[in-house]
């Protein structure tokens, strides 16, 4: 097992999963990936800036958790990505060839 994928929403329990993953892959020697799932939704007369408001709000989310962890020197990767979740996740998963998914 090499690679764990951990998505974490914003909730009260996002801490206590990533150190689990964390506590796992230390086990396996995994390399441990976060991502934070953000959807936008396009109103007329929105901001058009608004993707880059919740992608710097995700990436703060995601620095913040990874601040309340002990890493245990595994490595961490964070992304936080703009999409439908479940896609998201599926297509990650592929893409970094992940062997189990920790939520």
């Amino acid at each position: 097992m090499k690679n764990l994928l951990v998505p974490l929403g914003s909730g009260g329990n996002a801490p206590n999963t990533l150190q689990y993953a964390i506590d796992f892959a230390t086990y396996f020697g995994a390399k441990v990936y976060i991502t934070q799932v953000y959807e936008s939704t396009r109103v007329a007369g929105s901001l058009k800036n608004i993707d880059a408001i919740l992608q710097e709000e995700a990436n703060a989310q995601l620095e913040s958790i990874m601040n309340e962890v002990d890493r245990k020197d595994i490595e961490v990767s964070k992304a936080s990505i703009k999409g439908d979740i479940l896609n998201t996740i599926e297509a990650l998963s592929k893409h970094l060839d992940i062997d189990l998914i920790v939520s």
